[in-house]
């Protein structure tokens, strides 16, 4: 790590710190203290020496972190509530959820395990107009690879990476899914 990246000991806050980070070559910033308003002025002191650099902040309040993404200059701002709830609500209705996040009015959910019997006979072009999208196959037998445009049809016990996509206003899980996250 330290071949790659800056390792600097100080206050983030102050510019010499982060100049000594080569702030003015960074392509990003993270800040994830114990401490809101200290991660907010790193990510802020950050963007004033660099305004092309990303600033992503961890901020446990996500009222104020929704409010700091659209009213500051700061690329994202987050805590583990925001980044979890959608993971725990794709967990209450699927098996094998290996991540969830929303995106538009969708809940997505990305799912790893042994293809479902419904799945089982199906091409990954069928799967997907109904709504789940196969993203890695696994067969076995070392054929593990990408399912972009794959004709072959799914065998029972084939290990599947897929995303499943709801729409939360009709699965009545908007209100659930959204109240620490939004993208």
């Amino acid at each position: 790590v330290r071949e790659q990246a800056a390792i600097v000991t100080g206050d983030a806050r102050l510019p010499d710190v982060l100049a000594k980070a080569r702030i003015e070559t960074a392509r990003a910033v993270i800040a994830v203290s114990g401490d809101d308003a200290a991660n907010l002025s790193i990510g802020l002191a950050a963007r004033q020496l660099n305004p092309e650099v990303r600033t992503i902040v961890r901020l446990f309040d996500p009222d104020f972190a929704r409010k700091v993404e659209t009213s500051l200059s700061v690329s994202g701002a987050m805590g583990a509530s925001r980044i979890a709830a959608p993971t725990f609500v794709a967990a209450a209705l699927e098996e094998g959820v290996v991540r969830g996040f929303l995106l538009g009015e969708e809940l997505v959910a990305l799912i790893h395990g042994s293809a479902r019997e419904e799945w089982v006979g199906m091409t990954p072009e069928e799967l997907g107009k109904a709504g789940v999208v196969v993203l890695w196959r696994d067969p076995g037998r070392d054929r593990s690879r990408p399912a972009a445009a794959d004709a072959e049809r799914i065998a029972e016990g084939e290990k599947l990476l897929v995303a499943r996509r709801r729409q939360l206003l009709r699965d009545g899980l908007r209100e659930m899914a959204t109240t620490h996250m939004r993208i």
